[in-house]
């Protein structure tokens, strides 16, 4: 049990507070999904879309996601037509698999949707780009 001690009158304004933290933290994971999916590729824990996808599904982002997708979105006619929102994960893998791939982080062959991460043997060429740009 939880008890905050303070005004009522603050009360809500607390609420929206961490309220709005949870969001916050929910919505930078989908802008770092690239680099988060990209640490795991490169980890090797993740090598395909369906392997992705069921990495995706252990998120705190997509246990939430399914709970109430409104918040992400997610209209009804997607939550009818797809209840577990597996259509959705996909969609998600695959855009950040594409960015990936047009950054060369990584190759993403579409049609067997396999990943193939090029690790560097060197890291100079790679720092060399880097600084570079």
């Amino acid at each position: 049990m939880i008890r905050i001690v303070g005004l009522s009158a603050t009360l809500p304004n607390y609420l929206e507070f961490v309220e709005s933290l949870r969001k916050g933290y929910q919505a930078m994971f989908i802008s770092s999904l690239k680099n988060n999916l990209n640490a795991e590729v490169a980890l090797g824990t993740v090598t395909n879309v369906k392997e992705a996808c069921e990495w995706l599904g252990y998120t705190y982002l997509f246990i939430r996601m399914r709970l109430n997708p409104l918040v992400y979105g997610i209209g009804w006619d997607e939550v009818v037509a797809d209840p577990s929102l597996s259509l959705k994960q996909r969609a998600l893998i695959a855009d950040a698999a594409r960015a990936l791939d047009k950054a060369t982080m990584m190759r993403f062959d579409e049609k067997s949707g396999n990943f193939l991460y090029r690790a560097w043997s060197n890291c100079k060429p790679l720092l060399y780009s880097i600084l570079k740009c």
